[in-house]
This record gives structure tokens, sequence and C-alpha cells, in this order.
């Protein structure tokens, strides 16, 4: 389940392909994989995503983001 999100909904990593036979990842997959996230157009892709996810992280945890004021919001409704 986290590798589909990961790889489909969030679009930050990919998946090596199981071999059919044995139901291992061989070691050539692993390579492809590796090389496919340091390499080429499809790294620069993930590699902006993922700056896009940490920057509205960022953006949500500051003072006036969107998880404080949900998290004060909650805290006054309790109070």
């Amino acid at each position: 389940m986290n590798a589909k999100l990961l790889t489909d909904v969030l679009k930050v990593a990919v998946r090596p392909k199981v071999d059919d036979e044995t139901g291992i990842v061989k070691r050539e997959e692993v390579v492809k994989a590796i090389k496919r996230i340091m390499e080429g157009d499809e790294s620069f892709e993930i590699r902006k995503r993922i700056e896009e996810l940490r920057d509205g992280a960022a953006n949500a945890l500051s003072e006036n983001g969107s998880s404080r004021k949900a998290l004060s919001d909650l805290a006054l409704k309790w109070h």
C-alpha cells in the first residue's frame, strides 16, 4: 500500500519489477530502479515533486500554516 502511494499517487518513487518465477526482485531490476531515480528526465520530475511536497509541508507547519491553524482551532474547541 505504501509503495502504491509513493509511486502512483505522490510520484516520488519507482518500483523495481518482481521476477514472476521467484517472486524476488533481481539485482538487475534494483540497478534499473536506482538509475531511474538518479539519472534522466524521470529523476528530475521525482526530485521536483519531492521539493514541492517538502515546501507544502513546511508551509502547513509554519506559524500561520493550515496544520497549526487546525490544531489551534481544535485546542480552542476543547478548552
